[in-house]
This record gives C-alpha cells, sequence and structure tokens, in this order.
C-alpha cells in the first residue's frame, strides 16, 4: 500500500476557523492559528468559549421549551378542574335532594356542563351503553333524547 502525502514538507494550509486568517499549520491535526495577539492558542480558546456558551443556549431553549410545554399541560389541567368542579356544581344543584333525574339531552350542556371532562367512563353491564362520573354524580344515555342524572353510589356495579 503506498501512502501518499499531501504535503511532503509537513506544512499543510488552514484557514482559522476564529478569526478566518489563512497559516501554514506545521503538524496535520492543528485547526486554529497557533498564537494570536501575543497568546498561544488564542483562537482555539476563544472558539471553544463560544461553542460552550452557543452549546448551552441550545440546551437553555430546550428546557425552557419542554417547560413551556409543561406551562401549557399544567393550564389545560387547571382549566379542566375547574370545569370539573363547575360540572359537579351544576349536577348537584340539578339533582337536589332526589336520587334519580330524567333530563332532556341538550338541558345539562346549555346550563354549563362540559361532558368531556369526567372523571371517569363505565359501560353498563349486558348493553352497550356508558355512563360518565362527575364526583359523586353519574350521568347515563338509556333514553332516546334523555339523560339520567343519579348519584354514583346508587350504581352498584361501578364500586
Amino acid at each position: 500500500m503506498v501512502f501518499e502525502n499531501p504535503d511532503p514538507r509537513g506544512e499543510y494550509k488552514r484557514t482559522c476557523p476564529y478569526c478566518d486568517k489563512e497559516f501554514t499549520a506545521n503538524h496535520m491535526n492543528r485547526e486554529f492559528c497557533e498564537e494570536k495577539n501575543g497568546k498561544i492558542d488564542y483562537c482555539k480558546n476563544r472558539y471553544k468559549r463560544i461553542a460552550k456558551y452557543e452549546k448551552l443556549e441550545q440546551e437553555l431553549d430546550a428546557t425552557i421549551s419542554s417547560e413551556e410545554d409543561e406551562l401549557e399541560l399544567e393550564l389545560i389541567d387547571v382549566r379542566d378542574l375547574k370545569q370539573q368542579i363547575c360540572n359537579v356544581s351544576i349536577m348537584a344543584a340539578t339533582l337536589g335532594n332526589r336520587q334519580i333525574i330524567k333530563l332532556h339531552e341538550c338541558f345539562l350542556e346549555e346550563n354549563g356542563v362540559v361532558y368531556k371532562t369526567y372523571d371517569e367512563q363505565f359501560q353498563i353491564p349486558g348493553t352497550e351503553l356508558q355512563v360518565l362520573t362527575y364526583g359523586p354524580y353519574a350521568l347515563a344515555w338509556g333514553c332516546e333524547n334523555h339523560i339520567i342524572l343519579t348519584h354514583k353510589t346508587l350504581l352498584q356495579w361501578i364500586q
């Protein structure tokens, strides 16, 4: 195998990545000026410092971005929690002292209940019908155009 030396005298023409000046390197591994402003490895050290700060900046940006995502998720959770509290209070006021009540399917929505912020979802045994729980209350779609609101403790199969 024949080794071809690109520079037989051992000199390598390079351009410093920091100061963009052309220099002659005395060995193949040198990338930066050997000396600048009377300081050895001046360009190399400055370049590494800048690269280090850029890397830290990128890591900080990534951290801030992930923290912003987490804050956004927390805001969504807080909104959902507020809506759940609102749902429970509307259901409590609607049910009052009764054990069970049959309502038109739009009644609770018109009064501010948002169905998607439920605690749990259950399937009524032996059917394809669903029951959603909101705090101590259960909401079932069992009749055409009507829903049933009750206390979830009255539904033994939920326990």
